[in-house]
């Protein structure tokens, strides 16, 4: 799929495989070194291959779904979403999204947070959710824009690399909602779809 932001810039998004994990790997520990807001404890120091290949490894890709925005030839965002396992459980997943800095309030989130739940929706999850550090003031505006709803809060939940702790805030939403507030994002003209194809 090939969108357009506002301002021009084309990505395209796709699903990612392990082939290209070593690369989302190495974009989100740039995340973390940024001291952004980042809910993977993949630790204060980059990883070596050896370690990244062990992280690789323990991912079960059969409930795990990453997609991908790519702009030149760069990872701009990944998504993610885990469904969970127990049979009570399947129409549920875990929902984690990041955002490279350049692309933060373009739209971007917004559009990979809605193609996930299409995604999900299609494979039978109706429920999804998110946590955010209770401080990223950024993160829960966004998270509560695209239909989410706040269900409690694990006191202590997050620890940074630098060692500080924070509390994290418990989301959830029907994936119904994520793609009917999807709506906002095409009434603001923010993304545009060039090419629909996966």
């Amino acid at each position: 799929m090939i969108i357009k932001l506002k301002d021009e810039r084309q990505l395209t998004i796709r699903k990612t495989d392990p082939g290209i994990s070593h690369q989302a790997l190495d974009f989100l520990q740039s995340l973390y070194e940024e001291k952004a807001y980042v809910s993977v404890a993949l630790g204060s120091q980059r990883m070596t291959l050896e370690e990244e290949d062990k992280t690789l490894k323990s991912i079960d890709w059969r409930t795990k779904l990453m997609l991908i925005a790519v702009y030149n030839d760069k990872i701009a965002s990944i998504i993610d979403a885990h469904r969970r396992a127990k049979s009570t459980e399947e129409h549920a997943a875990d929902v984690n999204v990041s955002v490279a800095k350049d692309f933060r309030n373009s739209g971007l989130a917004q559009f990979m947070i809605y193609n996930m739940a299409e995604k999900l929706f299609k494979q039978g999850v109706t429920l999804m959710y998110a946590d955010v550090i209770a401080d990223n003031l950024s993160g829960l505006k966004f998270i509560k824009s695209v239909g989410f709803n706040e269900i409690g809060t694990v006191k202590g939940g997050a620890v940074s690399a630098s060692g500080k702790v924070y509390d994290k805030i418990l989301f959830y939403t029907a994936t119904q909602n994520v793609i009917t507030n999807s709506e906002k994002l095409w009434k603001s003209k923010e993304v545009f779809v060039l090419d629909n194809s996966d």
